[in-house]
């Protein structure tokens, strides 16, 4: 750390502390003039990030001040530093179902998605899929004995219920609990931009109800709150339709994770692949349902 603060000329880091995240290293490093967060990014994260884009999308939406202001950002090795948020506490499940809190989200998805500009990375999940598909069956990874029916059955639907009227917006496509930070003074940010792209807005809201194990009548407020209007069948049905995708991608890269595990990690990434992956099959049934 002393090292890249001294290249940077950034002062002397007196105090440094590592912090939270599965796929980097995270560390809150303060000097006498300032207090920084500081994010090396983990092994092989280049199989799965494209460090480029990152670089283009953080870029893109800095004048919006929804993410922690930036120092500087590496592009080819992804070292990312950013100001530290005063009084940060970072959200969780419990606080993201608090309809106040659901509120606040809901207007700063709002207004990513109405302000920020159109940039030329792609948030194609399909071919996340592929890349994902490829790194695990490289290194002879797992994938659950049912896996490939269940992709060409929710490819087969995005082909058939995919709304091609729907505009592509500056998504963030990864919206965690922990990826929201409240600031001392109640501002909120919406941190770690390593996936964001164009995207359905439709993903962004569906993810955020998946994350915070929303239920029917929360999910409904908060599609209420983001769309400005109550929502209507089509809402739903690209809503649930965006469900599928996340826990389709999401459920592989639980399994591209564990190939790339380090030897200190000890998360149960299968697990995590395998819980997701259930929840997909068991809303695809829904979903299938629905549409009968």
């Amino acid at each position: 750390m002393k090292e890249i603060f001294d290249t940077l000329n950034l002062g002397v880091a007196k105090n440094v502390s590592k912090l939270g995240g599965l796929t980097n290293k995270n560390y809150r490093v303060e000097t006498l003039e300032n207090d920084f967060v500081v994010r090396l990014p983990g092994k092989d994260t280049d199989k799965i990030i494209d460090r480029a884009d990152e670089a283009t999308i953080v870029k893109a939406i800095e004048p919006l001040g929804i993410d922690a202001p930036l120092t500087m950002f590496d592009d080819v090795s992804g070292l990312k530093i950013c100001e530290h948020i005063p009084g940060a506490i970072t959200m969780n499940t419990k606080m993201m179902q608090e309809p106040h809190y659901q509120l606040k989200v809901a207007h700063l998805l709002k207004t990513l998605h109405k302000d920020a500009p159109n940039v030329p990375v792609k948030f194609d999940v399909l071919e996340m899929i592929e890349r994902y598909e490829r790194t695990i069956k490289s290194a002879s990874g797992y994938l659950p004995q049912d896996y490939e029916t269940t992709k060409t059955d929710i490819v087969g639907i995005q082909k058939a219920y995919d709304d091609p009227s729907i505009v592509d917006v500056l998504s963030h496509n990864d919206p965690l609990p922990e990826n929201f930070i409240l600031s001392s003074d109640g501002g909120l940010y919406l941190v770690d931009w390593e996936y964001g792209g164009m995207n359905s807005p439709y993903w962004d809201v569906a993810d955020v109800s998946i994350e915070s194990a929303y239920d029917f009548a929360q999910d409904e407020r908060f599609l209420h709150a983001y769309l400005g209007h109550k929502p209507t069948s089509s809402d739903w049905h690209q809503f649930n339709l965006n469900k599928l995708y996340i826990d389709l991608l999401w459920s592989l890269w639980g399994y591209v994770r564990e190939t790339l595990k380090e030897e200190h990690e000890v998360e149960d990434f299968i697990m995590y692949g395998n819980d997701r992956f259930a929840r997909l099959k068991r809303n695809l049934r829904k979903f299938k349902e629905s549409i009968n």
